[in-house]
């Protein structure tokens, strides 16, 4: 209870103390509304030159790309970069066929191999002449 009787004068302190400035807050409100119209006004007119200028750039951006487009220059260019990327994937494609063709001649191992199996048949060979002796 004493608490609440605590909290009860508080409170009626606060309102016959702080709160006898309402009057200048009140105005400090509509002067900061003011500010804040003034601003908003300015930014809907900055806005609105912005979606002018944009429009213009964007009107000029598509004329340069219908200009380039139509353009011989951008035909044959464009032509030229579609051969060089066929001929860039031939190119790839017959390094890959000549590599695996490459590793497909590799003799030396399979010729390591026979010489190996060779010498192994010409020992048992000479074994068996020394031993018929």
């Amino acid at each position: 209870m004493q608490g609440t009787t605590q909290k009860i004068q508080t409170m009626e302190d606060d309102m016959n103390h702080k709160f006898t400035r309402t009057d200048e807050v009140k105005a400090d409100f509509e002067r900061e509304k003011v500010r804040m119209e003034a601003i908003k006004r300015f930014l809907n007119v900055y806005k609105n030159g912005l979606a002018k200028q944009i429009t213009y750039h964007s009107m000029k951006h598509d004329t340069k790309k219908n200009q380039i487009l139509q353009s011989d220059i951008y035909s044959r260019l464009n032509e030229m970069e579609k051969k060089l990327i066929h001929n860039e994937s031939q190119i790839y494609a017959i390094q890959q066929y000549i590599e695996s063709k490459g590793v497909e001649s590799n003799y030396q191992q399979i010729l390591a191999d026979c010489m190996h199996m060779v010498g192994e048949i010409n020992m048992d060979l000479i074994k068996k002449c020394m031993s018929l002796q």
